[in-house]
């Protein structure tokens, strides 16, 4: 299992990941989605802050991606409020094949539909709370600080009931870059 620390200085944890992990520059992106960032700060647990605090100064230096469209049956309302970033991933600005860190954020009320992956998941909940639905799992309501895991090919599903909901993940395993299947 891999243990991700952001207390202390920014500078030496890039250090530490960068003699970890190549690093390749990414252009930054924009997405509606990062002016909600700062609204996490008052939904986070005490331990969080600072990460948080780290991805809303870093938010205009990000590539913020989508991994559906209105194609995929999301509508504009979804795709204004959700986004994510990758930290580490095989196209990501630390490069990893075994691993893929991104941080996502979903606005409140939204529904992530039911889905499902290659790569095992866990998520940690930043900011926020919502309902958590894994096939064979009771559902759960979680907020910042809790924690929870998928196997390979597990289908599941995120409500942001109540929302907002900032959460960074874990992936690993193969077809870490492949866009889950709704």
């Amino acid at each position: 299992r891999y243990l991700v620390s952001f207390k202390g200085d920014t500078p030496a944890h890039i250090s530490a990941l960068r003699s970890s992990y190549p690093y390749t520059h990414l252009k930054p992106s924009d997405l509606p989605v990062q002016a909600n960032i700062k609204a996490c700060l008052a939904v986070a647990s005490e331990n969080s802050l600072p990460l948080i605090r780290a991805i809303y100064n870093a938010r205009l230096n990000l590539k913020w991606q989508q991994s559906y469209t209105a194609e995929d049956g999301f509508d504009e309302h979804y795709l204004n409020h959700w986004g994510w970033f990758n930290l580490i991933s095989p196209d990501g600005p630390f490069k990893s094949e075994k691993i893929r860190i991104p941080f996502a954020y979903w606005g409140e009320g939204l529904d992530y539909k039911e889905h499902w992956h290659e790569p095992e998941e866990t998520y940690f909940v930043l900011a926020g709370r919502a309902n958590f639905y894994s096939e064979g799992v009771p559902a759960r309501v979680c907020g910042a600080d809790d924690v929870i895991h998928h196997y390979s090919n597990q289908h599941h599903r995120i409500q942001m009931q109540p929302g907002p909901l900032l959460a960074m993940a874990i992936w690993e395993g193969q077809n870490l870059s492949r866009k889950p299947v709704i």
